[in-house]
This record gives structure tokens, C-alpha cells and sequence, in this order.
């Protein structure tokens, strides 16, 4: 009930750049170094993808999967790997038109690469990337029931 009342009240700017940078630190801890590489990477996994909307996309996926309210505070959600990509494509799938599965596989594998970086921000080569979103890839192919029903419904398809 309160989110709803944070949602409509009216707020200061000062406000809302404390929730910005509240959000900023949320979704690149490690500067504008990490966000630089992840516009990068984003633009060499999906080059037809708009910048901003990639970058939207990603930060959808990185929130479902994580579990985490950045605006609202919440921490992570307790659950398997597999739940968590099921939430993360559940995240990204609405927003996502045409080769559905091989842009989410994309998506996914940056995202779980991104949770594993630390300040050296060594995140693998598009390379790497892209034979991790092949497997993703092949792993969704296999478990992809019904292209007209939510390709995650829940975690159980996993």
C-alpha cells in the first residue's frame, strides 16, 4: 500500500536525484565504467537493438532476476537459479517483439555475467557471450512449449 502512495505523491527534484542515484548505484555498483562496457557489450550482442532500449531491456531482466526493488529498497529474493531466469524473462519478454528466443538468450547471458563481475569489470569477450547465449538459446528451444503462452510461467519448465 505504501508503494502505491510513493507512486502518485508529488516529489522534489532533489528527490527524485536521490532516487536516481539510489538507482544508478543499484544498477552499475561499480561506476560509469560498468555502465560504458555494458552499453558496449549490449551493442555488440544485439546491434539491430536501439541503445535505450537495450539498455531498458537489460535493466528490466537485471531486476527480475535479482529480485531486488532498487527504488523501494527491497533486497534480493531467495530462489534457485533457474527461478530467477524464469523471473528475468518473465521481466523481459512483454517488451521483446520478433526472434524472441535468441534475444532473451542474449539478454540473459550478460545479465548472469554481469552478477559476476567484481571492480575489475573482466566481463567475458562477445564470444564468450554469445556460446553462453547459444546454450541459453538451445536450453529455451527445449523447454519452449507454446509460443502464444508466457515463455516462463513459472520455474517449473526449467
Amino acid at each position: 500500500m505504501g508503494r502505491f502512495a510513493d507512486w502518485i505523491s508529488i516529489k522534489t527534484p532533489a528527490q527524485r536525484a536521490k532516487e536516481a542515484q539510489r538507482y544508478d548505484r543499484w544498477a552499475f555498483p561499480h561506476g560509469q565504467n560498468q555502465r560504458q562496457k555494458i552499453e558496449q557489450l549490449l551493442a555488440q550482442l544485439l546491434p539491430e537493438e536501439d541503445s535505450k532500449i537495450a539498455m531498458m531491456l537489460f535493466l528490466q531482466g537485471k531486476q527480475a532476476y535479482t529480485g531486488e526493488e532498487p527504488i523501494w529498497g527491497d533486497g534480493p529474493r531467495e530462489c534457485s537459479d533457474r527461478e530467477r531466469i524464469a523471473y528475468a524473462i518473465r521481466g523481459m519478454e512483454e517488451n521483446l517483439r520478433g526472434k524472441k528466443r535468441i534475444r532473451i538468450a542474449r539478454f540473459l547471458a550478460l545479465i548472469i555475467a554481469d552478477q559476476q563481475i567484481d571492480e575489475t569489470l573482466n566481463y567475458p569477450t562477445k564470444e564468450e557471450l554469445l556460446a553462453l547465449a547459444e546454450t541459453m538459446e538451445q536450453y529455451l528451444l527445449r523447454n519452449y512449449v507454446n509460443q502464444k503462452t508466457h515463455l516462463a510461467k513459472d520455474a517449473s519448465f526449467f
